[in-house]
């Protein structure tokens, strides 16, 4: 089973469930979705992959830093899910999202 998390307040809830109701239970595979904000498809309503898009966590230099402390706080945090829709663009926009952090 995997798991994939849109946003802070989830990350919030299922840690508060890990610590109390399912206290002991290690979930398989938990990842955050990231939205890398690589820019819009042909049809722009139905874009994903813009900083307006309602899906995951938007990549910009102003939130890389707080998503990767975001793996350091939960430790349960394990996966990662870079969501782009079905109007992908060039795999070249998505390469370096992270290459500038540690």
């Amino acid at each position: 089973m995997v798991i994939n998390l849109d946003n802070e307040h989830e990350m919030d809830l299922i840690d508060e469930l890990l610590k109390t109701t399912c206290a002991g239970y290690s979930p398989p595979s938990v990842g955050l979705r990231i939205n890398p904000v690589v820019g819009s498809g042909s049809i722009d309503i139905m874009s994903t992959a813009t900083k307006a898009s309602k899906f995951g966590l938007p990549v910009t230099e102003s939130t890389r830093s707080g998503i990767i402390e975001l793996y350091r706080k939960y430790d349960w945090l394990n996966g990662i899910h870079f969501h782009v829709g079905s109007q992908v663009t060039k795999i070249k926009n998505i390469k370096n999202i992270f290459s500038n952090s540690t």
